[in-house]
């Protein structure tokens, strides 16, 4: 494998699954990033 091709391809994850160190995250059930507080007074 040349890790150069996958660099320039954008694709990491490929290149560490034929590796075999892909690390793979599951959800985490959680919508932290959509979280809004409104103020009302």
């Amino acid at each position: 494998m040349r890790p150069s091709e996958f660099l320039d391809n954008n694709d990491a994850h490929t290149f560490f699954k034929r590796l075999g160190n892909s690390i793979v995250t599951g959800p985490i059930l959680t919508n932290v990033s959509g979280f809004r507080a409104i103020l009302l007074m």
